[in-house]
């Protein structure tokens, strides 16, 4: 999975876990500490200098110092590499990870059926959440298909994956802020139209759904604005 992270907030997290990140594990500090303890008695017992017995006294101050701060973060704030990576997650700038289906008319294989999406004020192809790996995926989406369409397995005569894309856009969940989005895009071609679909516009469980040319989905200022980049891999592909 491909992320998109911003750099200043990638820093903020890292400085804001400095003291803990890199850590190491707790027996490994209380075997330095042993040590540290060990070399001091070493020191103190040994018959050197005084300026040298001094200078490796400040020395063992500082290193045990080191270990002790070490040791109390490992204790009160332990922070993992399954943590770090859990925060960098969070950190994740992409919106959605979506599969679209572009489902062709039949009877005018120009047109593609979609429905009036209220969170983006425009006409959309039906979409999922993406589910990994591909097979998932393809599973999700003819369930969605048939409890939000009601389009059964013997009604679609082909699900063909022709691409992903990525895009930057604003998002309408965040007032307009960019955000990415990762989209699988999937061409339905139908063995048999359900009956409700045999209009040019109706409603499935209270979605407004039509069919319409690629020309008409661009034609509208809105729907151009916020689809352009998925209607012209349509395009391309069809």
């Amino acid at each position: 999975m491909i992320m998109h992270i911003d750099k200043n907030e990638l820093e903020t997290l890292m400085y804001k876990h400095k003291e803990v990140i890199g850590t190491r594990g707790k027996l490994s500090l209380w075997g330095e500490m042993l040590s540290i303890v060990a070399n001091a008695v070493g020191v103190l017992t040994t018959s050197i200098p005084n300026v040298i017995k001094l200078a490796m006294g400040v020395l063992i101050v500082i290193l045990g110092y080191d270990c002790i701060r070490q040791l109390y973060a490992a204790y009160t704030h332990p922070y993992t590499v399954d943590r770090l990576s859990e925060d960098i997650v969070e950190l994740d700038r992409t919106e959605r990870r979506s599969s679209i289906i572009a489902i062709r008319d039949p009877q005018a294989p120009s047109r593609y059926l979609v429905y009036k999406d209220t969170g983006w004020g425009c006409d959309l192809f039906p979409n999922v959440a993406t589910r990994e790996p591909a097979e998932n995926d393809v599973q999700h989406i003819r369930e969605s298909l048939q409890k939000n369409y009601g389009l059964h397995a013997h009604d679609i005569k082909s699900l063909t994956f022709m691409g992903r894309q990525e895009n930057e856009k604003p998002s309408p969940e965040h007032k307009g802020e960019l955000r990415y989005y990762t989209y699988s895009i999937y061409n339905a071609q139908l063995e048999h139209v359900p009956a409700e679909w045999q209009h040019d516009t109706f409603t499935i469980d209270n979605r407004e759904c039509a069919w319409k040319t690629l020309d008409e989905m661009n034609a509208d200022e809105h729907t151009h604005q916020i689809n352009a980049d998925v209607l012209s891999f349509v395009k391309y592909y069809q």
